[in-house]
């Protein structure tokens, strides 16, 4: 895969990307409320989870797994979309 040519006016962008007015990356930028530097609670179920991968990785061992989950869904009677993750999917990896 090739890499996308970078715009040398603006950092971290493309060359196809739109140039963005200086006042507006100044708007966006400022304002933020302090991040907090603790972490949420883990999840009730996260030691479930760890189980269940490792006991995958453990009877798998070298093989990498694809487990196919979810289907096709139809949205408003015509319009059909591929991804919901499946219940085996959030069983698995939460």
């Amino acid at each position: 895969m090739s890499e996308q040519p970078v715009n040398q006016d603006t950092p971290g962008t493309a060359s196809h990307d739109p140039d963005r007015p200086a006042a507006l990356l100044e708007f966006m930028a400022t304002g933020w409320a302090p991040r907090e530097d603790a972490l949420p609670a883990e999840h009730p179920a996260a030691p479930y989870r760890t189980r269940r991968r490792a006991a995958l990785a453990h009877r798998f061992q070298g093989e990498r797994l694809v487990i196919p989950t979810g289907t096709y869904k139809t949205r408003s009677n015509d319009t059909e979309y591929r991804f919901r993750p499946a219940t085996e999917f959030a069983y698995l990896f939460g």
